[in-house]
């Protein structure tokens, strides 16, 4: 169980992720000695993963790169993060 110090700085870890990558997904708390760290995919990497798999489902991008498929997922993943941020609620 985290003392309230410790959770303290778990939720203002997890409040800056969120603004630096468009929100964490699944956070992991890892407590090491005296400090916790976070960690954990970001919403930006869960987009990531996801257009990654869409496209490896295509046949016709059986041919990509890792290097390729990488910088299309996360360019589509940096866009659609973009547009939310530009889109009111």
């Amino acid at each position: 169980m985290l003392e309230q110090g410790d959770r303290d700085r778990f939720d203002a870890a997890c409040r800056d992720l969120a603004t630096r990558a468009g929100g964490q997904v699944r956070p992991v708390v890892l407590p090491i000695g005296d400090a916790v760290v976070v960690a954990g995919l970001t919403l930006r990497d869960h987009i990531a993963i996801s257009v990654a798999a869409a496209v490896e489902g295509n046949p016709g991008a059986n041919d990509w790169s890792a290097e390729k498929l990488a910088g299309h997922a996360y360019a589509v993943a940096d866009a659609m993060l973009k547009r939310r941020a530009e889109s009111p609620a």
